[in-house]
C-alpha cells in the first residue's frame, strides 16, 4: 500500500513537472521578450524591433520607387529640425515637401531598412482598413452597436458600445491592470497570453460617450472585429487594401501565436520611408502614384474632431487648438506631451507612437515629416513641424 502511494505521488509529481516544463516551453520566446524589455533601459531600445519580437507575420507589399527621393540631402534651411532630431536621438528622420525627399537621415542603429518598434503609430494605419471593411460592407456603419460583431457582447450592456465610440476612443471600458508586474493583464496581453479573454473581460467603468479616454483596449477590440469578420488575415487585407497599393516594401504584424489574434494597437513594422508613403497619400487626399489607397470620403472623417476631443479623429490626431501639455485623457492622469508651441500650420495631422514615434502630414504646406526613434518623455510635439514651416515660409 505505502509503495502503491508513493508510485501515485511521485506520478503526479511527474505530471505536474511535466506540464510546467510543457507550458514554460509554449511561453519560453514571449519570457525572453519580456525580460529582454524589463532589463533594456529607456531609451536605449534596438532600432530594428525583430531583435525582440518572437513572432511576426508579414504583411505582403508591392514596393516600388518612391519618385523625388533622389533630391538634395540635408537640406541647410532644415538645420534646427535635423539638430533636434538628433538629440532625441532619432533613428529615422524625413522631411518630404513639394514631391521632393529634401531630408533623409538615419542614426543610432537606425537604417534605411530597419522596422522599428511603432507603437501607437499602428493605430492609424487600422483605422484606414476600417475604411475599407465599411466600403466593403463587413461593417455596416460606424453608429452599429459593437455587440453585432462580438457574440460574446450581444445582448450585454459593452455591447451597446458603438463602432465609432471605440474608433474615437469614448467606450468608457476599463483598461488592462499593470497590478501583478509580470503575471499582470497588461504583461500577458502583451507577451500573447490569451488576448481575446483579457479583452472579452473588460467591464464598464463609466458611461459610454461620456469621456475621452486614450486605451489600447479600444483599438485592439476594433482588431478584433475585424480579424473575426474580414474573411482573411488581417495582414492580407492590410496588404491587399493598403500596403499593396500604397507601393510599400513588406511590413509585419505581431500575432499573440503564429496564426493568432493581432495585436492592432501598436507595433507595425515598416521601413521608414513606407511611414512616409502614408503621409504622402494622405497629403494627397487617398492617393499616390496616381492610385486611390483610401475609399473616396474615408480622410475626411479621420480627421474630422470627434465629438469629445477636438485633436482627435479617429484613430488620429490633429493640431488644434494649442494645449501645452496633451493628455491622453479628459482626467489630465498620465505622461502628457509636451507642446510649447501652437502649431503654425493648423491642417496639420498625425500618427502618434510612444515617445516621438511621429509621422506628421501639412496638406496646405506640401509637407511630411517622419521621425522613429527611441522613446523621450521630453518629446516636444510643435519643435519640428514648427522649425520645418518657419523654414519653408522664410525661403518662400
Amino acid at each position: 500500500m505505502f509503495i502503491r502511494i508513493i508510485k501515485w505521488f511521485a506520478g503526479g509529481v511527474g505530471l505536474i513537472v511535466a506540464l510546467i516544463v510543457a507550458f514554460l516551453a509554449w511561453q519560453w520566446p514571449y519570457a525572453v521578450y519580456m525580460y529582454r524589455g524589463m532589463t533594456v533601459p529607456r531609451g536605449t531600445e534596438p532600432a530594428d524591433a525583430a531583435n525582440y519580437l518572437p513572432v511576426v507575420e508579414r504583411v505582403a507589399g508591392a514596393a516600388r520607387a518612391l519618385p523625388g527621393a533622389d533630391a538634395a540631402r540635408d537640406d541647410a534651411r532644415f538645420e534646427d529640425a535635423i539638430a533636434y532630431a538628433e538629440t532625441m536621438k532619432s533613428w529615422s528622420f524625413l522631411i518630404w515637401h513639394d514631391d521632393k525627399l529634401l531630408v533623409e537621415r538615419y542614426g543610432n542603429g537606425g537604417t534605411a531598412d530597419t522596422r522599428g518598434e511603432s507603437a501607437s503609430m499602428h493605430k492609424s494605419v487600422m483605422a484606414m482598413v476600417v475604411g475599407h471593411a465599411l466600403a466593403d460592407g463587413i461593417i455596416k456603419s460606424l453608429e452599429d452597436p459593437i455587440g453585432n460583431y462580438i457574440d460574446e457582447w450581444r445582448g450585454d450592456d459593452r455591447g451597446e458600445i458603438t463602432v465609432r465610440q471605440l474608433l474615437t476612443m469614448t467606450s468608457g471600458l476599463t483598461t488592462t491592470s499593470a497590478a501583478g508586474g509580470p503575471f499582470s493583464e497588461t504583461v500577458r496581453f502583451q507577451t500573447g497570453l490569451f488576448p481575446e479573454s483579457l479583452l472579452l473581460s473588460r467591464q464598464i467603468q463609466r458611461p459610454a460617450g461620456a469621456n475621452f479616454e486614450y486605451l489600447n483596449v479600444n483599438s485592439n477590440l476594433i482588431g478584433l472585429i475585424l480579424q473575426r469578420h474580414l474573411g482573411a488575415r488581417y495582414s492580407a487585407y492590410l496588404s491587399e487594401k493598403v500596403w499593396k497599393p500604397l507601393g510599400a516594401a513588406d511590413a509585419f504584424v505581431v500575432p499573440a501565436r503564429p496564426g493568432g489574434f493581432i495585436r492592432t494597437s501598436g507595433t507595425l513594422l515598416a521601413m521608414p520611408r513606407d511611414w512616409l508613403r502614408l503621409g504622402i497619400m494622405l497629403k494627397n487626399g487617398g492617393e499616390i502614384d496616381g492610385q486611390r489607397v483610401l475609399p473616396p470620403g474615408w480622410l475626411e472623417q479621420m480627421i474630422t474632431p470627434s465629438a469629445l476631443n477636438p485633436r482627435y479623429g479617429l484613430q488620429i490626431w490633429l493640431s488644434k487648438p494649442h494645449v501645452e501639455q496633451r493628455f491622453y485623457n479628459d482626467f489630465k492622469t498620465g505622461v502628457p506631451v509636451i507642446e510649447k508651441e501652437a502649431f503654425l500650420a493648423e491642417d496639420t495631422f498625425y500618427f502618434d507612437g510612444f515617445g516621438g514615434q511621429r509621422v506628421y502630414v501639412t496638406p496646405s504646406e506640401n509637407l511630411v515629416i517622419v521621425r522613429t526613434g527611441p522613446a523621450r518623455f521630453d518629446w516636444d510635439d510643435s519643435a519640428i513641424p514648427n522649425m520645418v514651416v518657419r523654414a519653408l515660409r522664410g525661403a518662400s
